[in-house]
């Protein structure tokens, strides 16, 4: 038998993603917003891209960190299946709520 060492992490927030995509001037324009205005088209394409790309990967940080090394969607589609399985693996073994006195 192997040992698993288990590490708890959150999920990654948009400015996290934008960190690990390389785009700290996008993190720090973000930052230095203290009003509400237009944000120039340029500047809100790319951001958005980058929101599109995000809800895409999601927020995990092993599938943030494969994206953000290869851009390959189907190494990606892999990894977030993997997390998925493993969250269906943890869920079987509590009992469904009905089976609780």
């Amino acid at each position: 038998m192997g040992k698993v060492e288990l590490i708890e992490l959150k999920p990654m927030t948009y400015k996290e993603f934008l960190l690990a995509s390389g785009q700290e001037i996008l993190v720090a324009y973000i930052e230095s917003i203290d009003k509400i205005e237009p944000i120039s088209e340029p500047v809100f394409t790319k951001l958005n891209n980058y929101l599109r790309e995000y809800y895409l990967v999601g927020g995990m940080p092993e599938a943030v960190k494969i994206w953000s090394d290869t851009k390959d969607y189907k190494h990606l589609e892999k990894v977030q299946e993997n997390i998925i399985n493993a969250y269906f693996r943890d869920f079987s073994k509590y009992p469904p709520p009905g089976m609780i006195p």
